[in-house]
Formats: structure tokens, C-alpha cells, sequence
């Protein structure tokens, strides 16, 4: 990525074993087009699930996200 100009890396002044990345303008443009692609997609597909599919997923989301801020299986491997 760095050598198709979406990253610039540089030495971490602090530590001499590590780098630091940073996004450069082309990589932020590169990032935001791959997200409204993304984004376009995604509509497109929940656009195509009928009435239960929608409603099944949105239950299912609500689970995750729950789970998610309350941390249900931390630890599961």
C-alpha cells in the first residue's frame, strides 16, 4: 500500500523497532469510494430481502449488538 501511494510510513521516533503508517489524501479518496461501493451494495442486497428476511436480520442485529456492549462471550475461542 505504501508503494501504491495510499500509505506513508515512517519510523517511530519512540521505537526504533516499530513504524508509523498514515493515510495519504490518495488512500482517504481510495477509502471512501470502497465505501460507497460497499455501501451501495449493501442497500442493493437488503433491498432484495422480502418482508421476513428484513426482519429476521434486523433481530438478528440487535442480538449482536447487544452482545457486542455487553460483552456476552468474551473468551469464547
Amino acid at each position: 500500500m505504501v508503494e501504491d501511494g495510499l500509505l506513508d510510513r515512517s519510523d517511530d521516533p519512540e521505537d526504533g523497532r516499530s513504524c508509523r503508517l498514515e493515510v495519504t489524501p490518495q488512500g482517504a479518496a481510495y477509502l471512501e469510494e470502497h465505501r460507497s461501493r460497499k455501501s451501495a451494495y449493501l442497500a442493493r442486497l437488503l433491498d432484495s430481502l422480502s418482508v421476513e428476511q428484513a426482519k429476521t436480520l434486523e433481530e438478528a442485529a440487535a442480538i449482536l449488538d447487544r452482545a457486542l456492549r455487553e460483552g456476552i462471550g468474551e473468551g469464547v475461542a
